[in-house]
């Protein structure tokens, strides 16, 4: 791994992970450097942060990008950190720096969202006017592609790191699909991705007829808002779907008392609508649940977190649907565990989730599955994020006393002192 340097540990207190199959024979690397993508990276400044998936590395001079990426969903990212001052967020095999630049202020990742088809290349170069890597023209492009078949930049490209991390991003991901992507990603990243893959002309003309009609149809009532503002936001934006709190399924000023506080209560109804309404399938529900995670924990995105907590609370509500379509909550289940395994020992107490809206939300899931004992298919699932959860964050998860309520439940009674 020549073309990364490590992080002093000293400097940063930073160790990144380079867990890299270094033993292949030459047939096998051959194979895997054609049949896998190639990122092509060029002029990047030594000391900037790139990263792909769970790994982020520091680039040294000779960096030029990765090869041997195998296909499927990845998130490649990147950001000028030289010289800059740097503050670390450590967690297992998904290390981070946050970077800040002159007056405290945040410098970004850029960076997109794709699915890599096999033997596919990126090639772009590093503008230092806009510190940020961005296309070439087409002949020029096709003329690196070709170095790169014929592996002239084989000596400057890090291997892609399998092994352990990439058997984790596999299962973190394995329910985010190119639907996931056109839903909930910015626009700016179908931008990117037509820049570096695609035919541009055609997705640029939706773009612009795109943004052309959400102009007539919001901005101008917008007032005060400046359309450049507005335009920004439009592209950068994530784009998740709206989970409201609560839901009735027929008129609220007809529905019987009992019925309501068993809408209240049991979140299974909202979970049935939401996916009959908006997602079509569970599948889908579950892959914008990975998407979000991984866009907040990987990409710093706060709205990301909030709908990751918006859904986490979700599905720590329901009750009559874990009976009702087991195959999908052990789904669900696995996934939480493979994000727990993920996130720092302190993320209980980190100050992303210092309303501490976790803990509650898990003891009342944990309530839940404890009354189908061994009766579901999905207990040896239960047991496993229990005592995952139980043994990596020194939590005991007792059943929730009747008082106790999730603080961000508009739905949870007012408690007044007499």
């Amino acid at each position: 791994f020549d073309q990364c340097a490590t992080v002093p540990h000293k400097a940063l207190k930073l160790s990144f992970s380079f867990h890299i199959h270094t033993h292949m024979d030459n047939d096998e690397a051959v194979r895997r450097c054609r049949e896998g993508g190639t990122f092509l990276a060029l002029d990047v400044p030594p000391g900037s942060e790139f990263g792909i998936d769970q790994n982020m590395w520091i680039c040294a001079v000779n960096f030029k990008g990765i090869k041997m990426i195998p296909p499927g969903f990845h998130y490649i990212r990147w950001r000028n950190s030289q010289n800059k001052p740097s503050s670390v967020i450590s967690g297992q095999n998904a290390d981070r720096v946050s970077v800040v630049g002159e007056n405290n202020s945040f410098l970004p990742l850029m960076g997109c969202f794709a699915f890599i088809k096999p033997s596919q290349i990126f090639v772009l170069r590093w503008d230092a006017s806009i510190e940020d890597l961005v296309p070439l023209t087409e002949e020029e492009s096709e003329r690196y592609q070709q170095g790169v078949r014929r592996m002239e930049f084989d000596p400057f490209l890090a291997a892609f790191p399998f092994g352990d991390t990439f058997t984790a991003w596999k299962e973190l991901t394995k329910h985010i699909s190119d639907n996931t992507l056109d839903r909930n990603a910015p626009r700016s990243n179908k931008e990117r991705q037509v820049q570096y893959l695609e035919d541009q002309a055609l997705v640029q003309a939706r773009l612009v007829q795109e943004w052309e009609t959400f102009i007539s149809n919001h901005a101008n009532k917008e007032e005060g808002t400046p359309i450049e503002n507005t335009q920004t936001a439009y592209m950068q934006d994530f784009r998740y779907e709206s989970i409201p709190q609560r839901w009735i399924p027929h008129n609220e000023s007809s529905c019987q008392g009992s019925d309501r506080t068993k809408y209240f209560m049991d979140k299974s109804y909202l979970l049935d609508h939401l996916i009959n309404s908006k997602y079509g399938t569970w599948e889908e529900l579950i892959g914008e649940f990975q998407f979000s995670f991984i866009c907040f924990w990987l990409g710093e995105s706060y709205e990301s977190f909030e709908h990751w907590k918006q859904l986490m609370i979700l599905f720590c509500n329901c009750d009559i649907s874990i009976s009702e379509h087991p195959e999908w909550w052990k789904e669900i289940l696995q996934t939480i565990e493979k994000q727990m395994l993920i996130v720092p020992q302190d993320f209980f107490v980190d100050i992303l989730s210092s309303k501490n809206f976790l803990e509650p939300s898990l003891k009342n899931l944990f309530s839940i599955l404890d009354n189908y004992a061994s009766e579901l298919p999905l207990s040896s699932s239960y047991e496993s994020l229990k005592s995952t959860i139980e043994q990596r964050f020194q939590r005991k998860f007792t059943p929730p006393s009747p008082f106790e309520f999730d603080s961000d439940d508009e739905d949870a009674p007012t408690i007044v002192e007499l």
